[in-house]
Order: structure tokens, then sequence, then C-alpha cells
């Protein structure tokens, strides 16, 4: 059941496309976070592990620059997902005197 929750989630929609660009910029922000406070420690002297920051400044940018690329990579493959559809731009409920409409235009099918 779970494995078809999933399905419906993930198979119309490019939210989940969409969540990873958002998640990408979350994750910049977090290691340009941790760059500056890399670079208060180095200023004030506190105590850091060798090699810590650097590291996860460098795993931060990296994981940020992919979900950004699989963002952006979604919203193609979703605008291009959604115009394979072919489906139309509106719906037409109902109609009135079409049928006078054709045979003013000298159309004779019904």
């Amino acid at each position: 059941m779970v494995l078809f929750a999933w399905t419906a989630a993930t198979s119309f929609s490019i939210l989940p496309l969409q969540a990873s660009l958002v998640l990408g910029f979350f994750v910049g922000l977090l290691g340009i976070e941790e760059g500056i406070r890399a670079a208060l420690a180095l200023t004030l002297h506190w105590y850091t592990v060798p090699g810590w920051t650097s590291l996860m400044i460098v795993a931060c940018m990296i994981g940020s620059a992919l979900l950004i690329s699989v963002g952006i990579l979604g919203q193609y493959i979703g605008k291009i997902y959604e115009q394979s559809k072919v489906r139309p731009l509106y719906l037409i409920s109902r109609t009135f005197n079409l049928g006078q409409a054709r045979r003013a235009a000298g159309d004779q099918r019904e």
C-alpha cells in the first residue's frame, strides 16, 4: 500500500522535483553559513577540529550544486511531460446553438 501511495505522489506531479530545487538552495545556504562560521573561528581563535569545516563546506556546496541541477533538469522534464500529454487548454461542458451555427455556415452535417 505504501508503494501505491509513493507512486501516486511521484507519478503525476513535478512537486518532488521542485522540492529538490528548494532543498538544494537550503543546503547551499548551510554551506555558506558554515564558511562564515569557519572564518569567524579562524579570526576569533575558537577551537575547531582540523579539516572538519572545510570538509563540510565542500560537501554542502557539491550537494547543493547537485540538488539544484536535478531540480532544474526536473523542471524541464516536468514541462515536457505536461506537453506530451496533449491535453486541451480548456474543456467545454455545454454548447448552445451549435447546430444553427453550422447550418448558417453551410455545413449540412449534424
